[in-house]
């Protein structure tokens, strides 16, 4: 099985359209019988297997928006790291029509924290990055996520001796994960963090 085969490869390898892949792979429409056979014998020769996630996603009808309240990396060098991380992440998942918008905010003002989880919040985001920094302004933005339903990851900046930067999902439960590679747990309806 190879899971880079694409409904685009089966239609090229067929000589037929995509739209008639995707009705021979949906069983929707009319499609002639040896055209019908044709796709159905390069689905099995490709070994093409259908990603739900990307069916789940499209079927959603629209694009599923992730944002990421991360500080400004230009003002501290150690959050480049992360911001790239999340924009790679987002290039290759964009093919599944996820869209990542980052909200920097200054590193050092707990306000501008404030502000830009104000605007990430009026995007109606369908999950959330955000770092455990400030803690009341952050504690107020994840009761917010609580409230709305929002699933976030939340990013634990973690220094001692080498700096980890450690990761803990919430889903739409107030239940949270330990994290690893270091000694971390979280738990309770709103983290608590012990490291």
């Amino acid at each position: 099985m190879n899971p880079r085969i694409r409904i685009k490869d089966i239609a090229e390898k067929a000589g037929v359209s995509l739209g008639t892949v995707d009705r021979v792979l949906h069983n929707r429409g009319h499609v002639a019988a040896e055209v019908r056979a044709k796709v159905l014998r390069v689905v099995e020769e490709l070994g093409y297997e259908p990603n739900i996630m990307a069916s789940r996603l499209a079927a959603s009808g629209r694009p599923t928006r992730i944002s990421a309240l991360i500080p400004n990396p230009d003002a501290d060098p150690f959050w480049r790291q992360p911001c790239q991380g999340i924009l790679r992440a987002a290039k290759a998942v964009e093919h599944y029509s996820v869209e990542v918008q980052i909200h920097p905010f200054d590193l050092f003002d707990p306000h501008s924290f404030s502000r830009e989880a104000r605007k990430l919040l009026d995007r109606h985001p369908d999950g959330v990055v955000v770092p455990a920094l400030f803690l009341l302004e952050a504690t107020r933005f994840l009761d917010n996520c609580h409230r709305e339903h929002l699933p976030y990851a939340l990013l634990i900046p973690k220094s001692r001796g080498k700096t980890n930067l450690l990761c803990v999902t919430s889903a739409r439960t107030p239940t949270t994960v330990a994290c690893s590679p270091a000694n971390c747990s979280i738990s309770g309806s709103r983290p608590a963090i012990r490291c």
